[in-house]
């Protein structure tokens, strides 16, 4: 089972998907933090790769957010923009799913704690741990890339 379940997840096309909509979409910054976090993954970087992860995920909700806005107001970056996109008509999370609560118990909300659980810097990883972090940031962002 453990070494079949990445060949039916097929990261690398998850991966590649992930790109062209990043590219499609024309989101730089998010790109630019996932080839990052790539890059220092397959150089063995652990802490470094786990670094971008984070970032990769928040630029993706910000841009996410103002691609969806189309130029109208939106609120500062960050988490206030995640509420906006939980709350807006039709929302983007959605609480079906429970991706989002807004009381911290949602998919969404654990996933972005799950990345970095002791903050930002919360000292060096291994391997298995960012390794699962890379698969966890590429199925999800692909999940709600396809949605847009």
């Amino acid at each position: 089972m453990r070494r079949a379940l990445p060949q039916v997840l097929d990261l690398p096309a998850a991966d590649d998907e992930v790109h062209l909509l990043l590219d499609g979409y024309g989101f730089a910054v998010p790109k630019g933090h996932l080839d990052q976090g790539i890059a220092a993954h397959a150089r063995g970087d652990w802490a470094a790769a786990n670094a971008q992860f984070r970032p990769f995920i928040e630029s993706l909700f910000d841009s996410i957010a103002e691609h969806l806005a189309a130029g109208a107001p939106l609120p500062a970056a960050r988490n206030q923009r995640r509420i906006w996109l939980a709350n807006r008509n039709p929302p983007f999370f959605l609480a079906a799913l429970n991706e989002w609560d807004g009381q911290g118990h949602g998919f969404l909300e654990g996933f972005f704690r799950r990345l970095h659980p002791a903050g930002a810097h919360p000292g060096l990883s291994d391997e298995d741990d960012s390794t699962f972090r890379l698969h966890l940031v590429l199925l999800v962002g692909r999940n709600l890339l396809r949605r847009m």
